[in-house]
């Protein structure tokens, strides 16, 4: 019987994770991942925290791998400096606020821990992360 519910908790828990990955329909280019492996694996902890149901991670790691991106291409600056410039370098407007939006959001999830942090923020974050590095990298 302790067998049973073993395996009934680990079909329940998988099927979590399958719906959940379901929801993310967007996916980001590997081939240009791949290009920077420590990229391929921060994106990586990030999906798969959220799959597991770790929001909170995955909005830091997601977060935390464009602030990266950013720096090495602008060098070592607070995230907002890093921002502003990619606003007039590279990004469009809706990308500029989103990217503040998802700072924004890394912030309040670092600083607040008793704040929750929703499944929908972290889809959020996930699809701003995936259509950033696109344009980055």
């Amino acid at each position: 019987p302790e067998d049973q519910q073993d395996l009934g908790r680990y079909r329940a828990l998988q099927q979590e994770i399958n719906i959940r990955q379901q929801k993310l329909v967007l996916l980001p280019d590997f081939n240009k991942l791949n290009r920077k492996p420590e990229y391929y694996n921060a994106f990586i902890e990030s999906y798969k925290s959220y799959s597991f149901g770790l929001f909170r991670s995955s909005v830091v790691v997601a977060s935390v791998l464009i602030e990266t991106i950013l720096k090495e291409k602008y060098g070592n600056k607070k995230f907002y400096d890093l921002i502003e410039d990619a606003r007039s370098k590279e990004i469009t407007d809706l990308e500029y606020y989103l990217l503040h939006g998802l700072r924004s959001e890394r912030n309040d999830s670092v600083h607040d821990v008793l704040r929750e942090i929703r499944e929908e923020d972290a889809i959020m974050i996930l699809n701003i992360t995936i259509k950033i590095i696109g344009k980055l990298i």
